[in-house]
């Protein structure tokens, strides 16, 4: 795989990652439930299940009754959170310090968007109900904020809009094809504009069919998806010939990476593309009917 780099500008990926939870995150999510008014917090993300690196978010979410107050309380909480970061992670405003650059993944939910979330398998806060750290200040009231194995919103909140995501990777495709992959030496262009496209448009579309199946998805590498697909869907043994090894590089935090390193054959990947998204999407269709060509002429087809 190229040389990536991502954050901080002109430093390379770090080179240690932590393999276990990260302590100080744990201890500032207790500190956190305990200071504030907040219902819960929950820690997850790398620095819950290990793979952190000193540049990672800080994922969390904050659960309390006046979440939707966009002043006063959020005031309060970023105040309490900006405290205790500093004492968790000393001179992380410091460039030089090797907590710099501590960010928060921070999301701040009333309960009842909590639970809606969570009655799904595959949104981001059905995993950190699953598989975060869950603090309260209430002792033993953690289990009530555990994912309960409701996952009657999935179709709603996750599978849907990744359908429909999908649907607007594919209008995306069509225009940089023209606009960049005549231009094979843009490649700066041709890594971060139609590389992520491509990424979104399996990510998604794949994403949608390992819901539709009741599959947990695997969330960074498509490469992973298409395996998870091979398992669980015996109908469907198409395989992914796209450059994954390229592509995979565009995760979630694709918004984040450069890469240094142009694709090799970026026309041959967009041909390979077209096989797959045309087997993926008629996959799809066969199984929840729902006809991602119409999607992309009428967004709100199937809702």
């Amino acid at each position: 795989m190229p040389p990536v780099r991502r954050h901080r500008i002109g430093e390379q990926m770090p080179a240690l990652v932590h393999p276990g939870p990260d302590p100080a995150a744990i201890d500032l999510c207790r500190d956190l439930a305990a200071n504030t008014d907040a219902q819960a917090v929950i820690l997850f993300g790398s620095r819950a299940a290990g793979g952190w690196d000193e540049q990672s978010d800080l994922d969390m979410i904050i659960i309390h009754p006046a979440a939707d107050d966009e002043d006063d309380r959020r005031k309060v909480l970023g105040r309490v959170l900006a405290e205790l970061r500093e004492f968790h992670y000393p001179g992380h405003v410091e460039y030089d310090s090797p907590h710099h650059g501590v960010a928060d993944g921070l999301m701040v939910e009333t309960p009842q968007h909590y639970h809606a979330g969570r009655r799904t398998l595959n949104h981001v806060i059905a995993r950190a109900a699953r598989e975060g750290f869950i603090f309260t200040r209430d002792p033993g009231a953690e289990d009530s904020y555990r994912h309960d194995g409701d996952v009657s919103n999935e179709w709603e909140l996750v599978t849907l809009e990744r359908l429909r995501r999908a649907s607007s990777d594919a209008l995306d495709v069509g225009h940089l094809r023209g606009t960049w992959l005549d231009q094979p030496r843009r490649s700066l262009a041709l890594n971060a504009l139609p590389g992520r496209n491509a990424h979104g448009l399996l990510w998604n579309s794949g994403a949608a069919l390992l819901s539709i199946l009741g599959v947990i998805y695997p969330r960074d590498s498509v490469a992973e998806m298409a395996a998870a697909i091979a398992r669980h869907d015996a109908g469907w043994s198409h395989a992914f010939r796209s450059d994954l090894a390229q592509i995979d590089q565009y995760s979630e935090c694709g918004c984040e990476v450069v890469v240094t390193d142009p694709i090799a054959d970026a026309p041959a990947m967009w041909r390979d593309l077209e096989i797959d998204r045309c087997a993926l999407w008629e996959r799809i269709r066969q199984l929840s009917g729902y006809d991602l060509a119409a999607a992309r002429e009428n967004p709100a087809h199937g809702s």
